[in-house]
């Protein structure tokens, strides 16, 4: 039996799970060597950082396995791996709720120390990862796997996302990535009073695991929802042959179609020398406040 979580770094999903199995050999091993503070009751201690492996995580070619035969569609999926900043104790990373509940019963060694584990993953590109997460949950007591909270967390910003785009919430916009280069992309409307309510509860809903890439939880949703809205608008105007609207004009000479080229391929760098990028980049912030 598996737990699947999800987390969401460097522009995609990642999928990890747990093994129940192996967790059961794993919990006998030998004490880590490894220093940390001590802590009292209500306080997690921070371990020096040093990146070990995660003991009982799924190898990527079992979790992807183990997707396909379930029959959910993971399309173009990479095998890979990140890091987690997890708790655990002298012995292991501390086993998920989910894992715990489907053991029944098990008791902590001591004190939590958060610690850096690598984790083997499955990477989701974002607007195919807005499909993969609802067909998680619905799958979430399957008899291969059940899902962790990271999971329903990242399911309901996708279906944030989504209704946004379907309520044609977004925006282009332009990133100063340095003074030679401008970035164009695809960003939610994040700003009228129902949408920050919601974003603030999903905010303070996130759960720990669903974070443990970041210290920043309101950098990551925000960072997550915009990669999700890029992709799934740009891959649409790409599919529907939007890019030929642009095809033979000359960028040098028009601003708008230096943006649009930007906006409507798949490179989101905006041509142009830097003087013009600034140009540019002035015009579209000037145009971007009056919204």
């Amino acid at each position: 039996m598996f737990v699947i979580h999800a987390n969401w770094t460097a522009g995609q999903l990642h999928l990890w799970a747990e093994s129940l199995e192996r967790f059961s050999h794993s919990s006998n091993g030998k004490l880590s060597n490894s220093p940390s503070a001590s802590v009292d009751s209500q306080t997690v201690a921070v371990a020096p950082q040093k990146v070990e492996a995660h003991p009982y995580a799924v190898p990527a070619n079992e979790l992807t396995e183990c997707l396909r035969l379930t029959q959910l569609d993971i399309g173009e999926s990479e095998e890979s791996s990140f890091i987690l900043k997890l708790p655990h104790d002298l012995l292991d990373p501390w086993p998920s709720d989910r894992l715990i509940s489907i053991m029944g019963d098990y008791e902590h060694a001591s004190d939590p120390i958060l610690g850096a584990f690598q984790v083997p993953s499955v990477t989701v590109g974002p607007a195919k990862a807005i499909g993969l997460l609802s067909k998680l949950i619905q799958h979430a007591c399957d008899e291969r796997f059940e899902v962790g909270h990271s999971v329903h967390f990242w399911a309901s910003a996708a279906q944030f996302t989504l209704d946004l785009l379907i309520d044609q919430r977004f925006i282009p916009t332009l990133l100063q990535v340095d003074r030679r280069h401008l970035s164009a992309t695809w960003t939610p409307w994040l700003h009228d009073e129902e949408v920050v309510a919601r974003f603030g509860l999903l905010l303070r809903a996130m759960p720990p695991a669903a974070r443990a890439t970041t210290d920043d939880g309101r950098a990551l949703l925000e960072s997550a929802m915009e990669d999700m809205t890029n992709d799934v608008v740009r891959t649409i105007l790409i599919d529907d042959d939007f890019e030929d609207a642009v095809d033979g004009w000359d960028t040098t000479e028009d601003a708008h179609v230096s943006w649009l080229t930007a906006l409507l391929h798949k490179k989101n760098d905006v041509p142009g020398t830097p003087d013009r990028l600034l140009s540019i980049f002035t015009d579209a912030r000037r145009w971007l406040g009056k919204l």
